[in-house]
């Protein structure tokens, strides 16, 4: 068995390292497209030029770049191509910006340094440009972008406004150069901002993009770089991003080789519990929420920096991460201890919406400091929230991250200060007082962001029996209505199932017979007993069941008007819909 070869040095490896040197690396033709839109190239603006300049280090982190090795001066881009191609837009346009804004004579100097980052000099023998000169370009971009590319980022641009581009992916190439010079200019064009002291701050841009650190892995099988990224991409798991934190911290562990391989050994059994006793929370995701839960809001692609302070200290890190792990574990498998709880994180749990583990994690981590009722309350109110806004109206969830990190930050900075309360009566004055304060911010900033119940209706109304996971959502929205009606006096639990009024048999595959408003809740024996029956014929069996909420508009239909059909799912429908919105799930 070959064994193939595979670089992997995750602390000393940064942009500098690959735009400074003398490989070349190329974008094969099967890669996709330049794709990235504005709020992606927005978001690298503010990663690396916004929230580095906030950074002692001026360190941030890009991920996981795999390279096929083809030979000692060229490297082909398996993995990384839309990033790499994106810094090379930002080198250019601040090439530009110094050249034809600044216009110094120190300010084209440098930006003839730039484009030494771009364009290597007779390195390679041959030219990748469209004049024929002996110069080569650092980053080989594919045929669909290639021209635009020589025009615009290749070649200094003095008249960049007259180029035209005419595909998607050029549009998105220029979009970036513009994003990126524009908002530079903005930043440094002001009557009391000398052009030395411009040109000083366009340095400093470029230094920190030089500076963002990266997981370089080369291998010289291609086959095995394929395999790789697969294996790679489908986990939908930042493995590099784990990988590097992990490797800092050990690095910074002392004792003897015993005492590092028994915490190494530690962490990986932390790690592998995580893993084992919850659902969709990978490494890389609850270090993000572990972090924002302390710290506020942040964008992923900032974790690495962001975490390096809490690991200074190892000892007191490896503490907290056990401790927010264990918090983690108990509340995705619902085992807080308090029973009220545990039902609203079932519930959330089954809906598969995971951003509110930010907020969710920082209570649990500070629930001494606020009432049981209104650490219920409040955990209630997120499950409320999730069902209407992501379970039922799929709502955008780019939201959802900074609005949770933002309570999460806020608690944990009043459970700072709580801590520093000795008396024991002004204690329990502070714990209804943070309680209360929570419940009500978060559940004003909740209302702001739900949708219209008319909107919310219109998706209710397309839930479909046929799909699997709508037919948990239909499943857990009936209990909750039961629970809700009945003051939690009638629990439908696992033995319930749902019965079709209009039978399956009966539809011909029309979708209005598989909504909410065409299933009531019955018992699994009574169901049996039903088989494809006309509504009317179930009417005795129904009202067996007239305990139930849901069914009592049934019988009341079925006995007024005898008929069951699309009209009365229809009606059912909205019925159900207002009272969810208004009534079981109200905020």
């Amino acid at each position: 068995m070959s064994i193939t070869k595979i670089d992997f040095d995750p602390d000393k490896k940064s942009i500098k390292d690959i735009f400074e040197g003398s490989i070349q690396m190329v974008i094969p033709r099967y890669q996709r497209t330049y794709s990235w839109p504005t709020d992606k190239v927005d978001e690298f603006y503010e990663d690396f030029i916004v929230e580095s300049e906030k950074a002692e280090d001026n360190l941030a982190y890009l991920g996981t770049i795999l390279f096929s090795k083809d030979s000692e001066s060229n490297l082909e881009v398996i993995d990384g191509q839309q990033r790499l191609v994106t810094i090379t837009i930002f080198f250019a346009a601040m090439r530009d910006l110094a050249n034809n804004f600044i216009a110094t004579e120190r300010a084209k100097n440098f930006a003839s340094g730039l484009q030494k980052l771009i364009i290597v000099e007779s390195v390679f023998g041959s030219s990748f440009t469209d004049d024929n000169s002996e110069d080569a370009v650092k980053l080989k971009v594919g045929s669909d972008i290639e021209g635009l590319f020589t025009q615009l980022i290749y070649n200094p641009a003095s008249k960049q406004t007259t180029i035209i581009p005419r595909k998607a992916a050029e549009r998105n190439v220029v979009n970036a150069y513009n994003i990126f010079y524009n908002r530079v200019k903005k930043s440094i064009d002001h009557p009391k901002i000398s052009s030395e002291a411009q040109l000083t701050l366009v340095i400093k841009h470029v230094q920190r993009i030089l500076n963002v650190e990266y997981i370089d892995i080369r291998v010289t099988d291609k086959e095995v770089a394929f395999n790789l990224f697969e294996s790679h991409n489908a986990k939908g798991v930042a493995l590099a991003k784990t990988d590097l934190i992990k490797n800092y911290f050990f690095g910074r562990i002392k004792g003897s080789e015993a005492e590092k391989t028994k915490i190494m050994n530690e962490w990986d059994n932390l790690m592998d519990k995580l893993a084992d006793t919850t659902s969709l929370m990978p490494p890389d995701r609850f270090f993000n929420y572990m972090i924002q839960s302390y710290d506020g809001y942040f964008s992923s692609s900032v974790l690495y920096r962001r975490i390096k302070p809490h690991i200074e200290d190892p000892s007191r890190f490896f503490k907290q991460l056990s401790v927010n792990i264990n918090l983690m574990i108990q509340l995705k498998t619902a085992q807080t201890g308090d029973k009220v709880a545990d039902q609203s994180l079932l519930g959330i749990e089954r809906m598969k919406i995971n951003q509110c583990f930010i907020f969710i994690l920082s209570l649990q981590r500070n629930k001494e400091y606020i009432n049981p009722k209104h650490y219920a309350g409040i955990i209630a109110a997120v499950e409320h929230f999730t069902y209407l806004y992501s379970a039922i109206s799929k709502q955008p969830t780019n939201a959802l991250e900074r609005l949770y990190s933002k309570h999460a930050l806020y608690l944990q900075e009043a459970a700072n200060e709580f801590k520093n309360i000795k008396s024991t009566k002004e204690q329990f004055v502070q714990k209804e007082r943070l309680g209360s304060t929570l419940l009500h911010k978060i559940k004003a900033d909740f209302n702001q962001l739900l949708p219209r119940q008319s909107e919310f209706a219109d998706k209710f109304a397309a839930l479909s029996y046929e799909n699997r996971l709508q037919k948990q959502l239909i499943r857990y929205t009936f209990e909750k209505i039961e629970s809700h009606n009945s003051k939690g006096m009638v629990a439908l639990g696992a033995l319930f199932t749902l019965d079709h009024i209009v039978p399956q048999s009966k539809t011909n595959g029309v979708a209005v017979y598989n909504s909410i408003g065409n299933l009531v809740p019955l018992s699994a024996s009574d169901n049996s007993i039903q088989g494809n029956r006309p509504p009317l014929s179930k009417l005795g069996v129904y009202k067996k069941n007239s305990n139930f909420y849901s069914m009592k508009e049934v019988i009341e239909v079925l006995e007024d008007q005898g008929v069951y059909g699309k009209d009365e799912i229809k009606n059912r429908t909205e019925s159900l819909s207002e009272h969810v919105y208004q009534n079981v799930f109200r905020i």
